[in-house]
Order: C-alpha cells, then structure tokens, then sequence
C-alpha cells in the first residue's frame, strides 16, 4: 500500500475553516505542495509497532477540541496522522500557542493528573490513546517515550530561544525554515540552495501563527508582506506559500 499524506488547505477567508485533502506521496516531489509538520517518523518501525500495539484509535475532526486545559488526563496520545497545536488560555482571554505536533509526536503527558493545555487539531487528526499503565507495562513504549522527551526538550529550549531573542522577522523567518525542513523530501538535509524552489501549505491561520510566534497578527502580515517584497517568498494565495530564496531566509532567521 502506498504510503499517503495529509495536505491541509485554507479558504480564502482570514482564520476561515481548513479543508484536508489527500495525495499519494509517490505523486509528490520538489516544488509540489506539500504537507506541513513532519512524516518522517511514520516509517519509524518502532513507531508503527506501538501504534498497533493495544491504542485505542481516534479520528479528530479539523478544529475539534481533543481535551481542554486542567481536564484529567487519564491517558496520553501518540499522533498517527494529522497536526495537533497545544495552548493555553490566561485569565484575560489570551492565548499562547506553545507547540505545534505532528506525526509520532506525544500529547497528554502530564506529571500531576491534569492537563496544563488545550490540545485542538489543526486539521484531520488521527490518535492512538493508551493508558498510562500500558506505559509502565510496556519497555519498548517506555523507551520511546524517553528518547521522544530528549528530543523535545530540545525543540523547546530552541522555540524558548526564538520567542525570547529573535525579532519579529527572524521569528517568522525561523518558522517558516522549521516547517520547509521538515517538508519531506528526497534530500535528507537541509535546503539551503539560494535559488530552491520550495512550496508548501501553511495549515495555522494568521492568528494562529501570530500565537505561536509570540507576535500580533498585525506584525506577522507585516513581515510576510516584507518577505514578499523583498523576493524571499511568494504568496500565490492565502497560506499557499512559495519560498523562492532558502538561503537568503536562513540568513534572516539567524538560525541557531
């Protein structure tokens, strides 16, 4: 069977619900439109085993709560397919987007019984939920589980980094690099050929986006217009997004 992806589509309203479509990923291939947040680590086998080993699977619609801050977290998920963001609400209504997860990524585990997030799919999710027992019964689960952790502190200290030192361009520069490296590819590494033609689906709206960065959504259309006039990135509709000059947007995102 062919392996297949997700690509999350935006209408042409701002914030405007995301309709997800399906391609084969034998049709896909440079310069195509491509689903964001990573499907490398669905050929994982470690990751295929767990998956069918005892979850329970659920399928979340685009925009469906899949549990909401302070609500006991009984049990923790390991996404299948889809993307997943996680936020927080303060006392005055605002929201802190704090992660954006993909596939083989984990949400749910929480030391105190409680969820410290909303979790919400950002388009068609599709879950495996296992017990926290099943954890503990489980050393290959538990391993994965902890080489899983390891890698995230990391990706966290990097976004604690972003949202603390980098200016807005460099923020929004940064996140578009993160997503169009983790676009999958025949090209392991890093895309930084000046003239690379890269194309992909942007699934957050401005709002989202601006949450995420830590930015107003004023302030991020300010920056993507900038991108634009400077030839970094086309725009060809909305959250359809091209980025004619990899190097020149590494340069901008101080990347580190």
């Amino acid at each position: 069977m062919q392996d297949r992806i997700l690509l999350p589509h935006a209408d042409s309203r701002e914030g405007g619900p995301l309709a997800v479509a399906v391609q084969d990923r034998d049709q896909v291939r440079a310069g195509d439109d491509l689903a964001i947040r990573p499907l490398a680590r669905g050929s994982d086998p470690t990751f295929r085993r767990l998956c069918d080993d005892g979850g329970r699977r659920r399928t979340f619609p685009a925009r469906h709560v899949i549990f909401y801050q302070d609500d006991e977290a009984s049990q923790f998920h390991v996404i299948v397919a889809g993307s997943v963001i996680l936020y927080r609400v303060l006392d005055d209504g605002r929201r802190q987007i704090v992660e954006w997860l993909g596939q083989g990524d984990l949400l749910g585990l929480a030391s105190d019984g409680r969820h410290d997030c909303t979790a919400e799919a950002v388009v068609e999710a599709d879950l495996c939920a296992f017990s926290r027992n099943h954890l503990e019964a489980r050393p290959e689960m538990r391993s994965y589980v902890r080489d899983y952790l390891e890698r995230r502190v990391v990706r966290l200290h990097s976004h604690a980094v972003m949202l603390g030192a980098k200016s807005a361009t460099e923020r929004v520069s940064t996140f578009l690099l993160s997503i169009l490296d983790e676009t999958p590819s025949d090209d392991p590494g890093p895309k930084t050929v000046p003239d690379c033609d890269a194309h992909f689906i942007l699934p957050l709206t401005r709002q989202e986006t601006a949450d995420y960065l830590g930015l107003t959504t004023e302030t991020v259309s300010r920056v993507f217009s900038d991108l634009k006039r400077r030839g970094i990135i086309s725009i060809e509709k909305h959250n359809n997004i091209r980025v004619t000059n990899v190097a020149r947007l590494r340069s901008l995102s101080c990347f580190g």
